[in-house]
């Protein structure tokens, strides 16, 4: 059996989202996609992914998290969203910043 620990679980990704339109940004959606694959000793025979992320058919019961942003962050076209989401330890931290062409 393996066993994991919280170090183990501590992560964080960097994103970038361009601008397409005029608008604002109220919220961001969270997700994640997990795949069981057994271990390098052990592998599954088939591996399996179960996927948090929305579906246009409703086939996931899963939820997803929504980060709302408060005031809300004005942008135009060709703008740039830049920031990081970070989660491990049972805290979840998104941090934003604007990038102006």
């Amino acid at each position: 059996m393996m066993f994991i620990t919280i170090i183990v679980l501590i992560t964080q990704a960097d994103f970038l989202i361009r601008m397409a339109d005029h608008g604002s940004v109220n919220a961001l959606c969270g997700y994640f996609d997990v795949q069981f694959a057994g271990s390098p000793e052990n592998p599954a025979d088939t591996p399996v992914t179960l996927s948090t992320a929305p579906d246009p058919t409703g086939a996931t019961h899963w939820g997803q998290q929504v980060f709302f942003l408060y005031p809300d962050i004005p942008v135009k076209p060709g703008w740039l969203v830049v920031g990081v989401c970070g989660c491990g330890g049972g805290c979840i931290v998104v941090g934003l910043g604007m990038c102006v062409n």
